[in-house]
């Protein structure tokens, strides 16, 4: 998964402006991000680091999919996410979990600075997604970092006795730092302002 954040973010819910009814709403905020996110994008949640309800559910990732999103990420919690794990876009989440969105958090801005995870994720920051975790990079550091990872894909290959033409001594090998699991790991040099989200990914449940 890779592609630039298009961002949401909750606040605490509160009774009197969560209830059901809301989802009527044309202009509810989390029915219009669904709406307007645009394709090859990635939906970040901002869900407070809460998983005890849902940010979003099968049937409004499906949606996302037939937008052409590249992908979505909370560090809350996704409902249905088996048949979500049958779905080709890939969706991180800390775990599964039932109860709607509206039980625990209200949806008010799109496209704002957000914390996801610990994480700080503006809009347009290149949100990157393997088995492993998603990776947040600053856009003014995407071609710098992607030069170097061509590179460092090239130094594990060869470290691995997969072919290359060149000397492992060609390479630059950036040193990382490991954070807790769950938590924030700064990467790569120290002058780059990186953040793992570390999340469980809906396909491999």
């Amino acid at each position: 998964m890779v592609g630039p954040a298009f961002t949401l973010r909750y606040i605490p819910a509160r009774e009197d402006l969560n209830q059901l009814t809301e989802f009527r709403k044309s202009d509810h905020s989390q029915r219009v991000a669904i709406e307007t996110c645009p394709a090859g994008s990635v939906l970040v949640f901002d869900s407070l680091k809460d998983p005890r309800a849902a940010s979003a559910g099968d049937i409004l990732i499906t949606r996302l999919q037939q937008r052409g999103v590249a992908g979505v990420v909370t560090d809350g919690g996704v409902r249905d996410a088996m048949k979500i794990a049958e779905l080709k876009i890939p969706a991180y989440h800390q775990r599964p979990i039932s109860p709607t969105n509206l039980t625990l958090h209200q949806a008010l801005d799109l496209n704002v600075p957000i914390g996801c995870g610990d994480t700080a994720v503006f809009p347009g920051d290149i949100i990157v997604g393997d088995d492993d975790c998603v990776i947040v990079i600053p856009a003014y550091l995407t071609e710098e970092i992607v030069e170097e990872a061509v590179e460092m894909t090239a130094a594990c290959r060869f470290c691995r006795g997969e072919s290359s033409k060149r000397s492992i001594h060609h390479w630059t090998l950036s040193s990382y730092k490991r954070g807790e699991s769950g938590g924030v790991c700064k990467v790569a040099r120290e002058e780059w302002p990186l953040g793992f989200i570390l999340s469980n990914q809906s396909r491999n449940i």
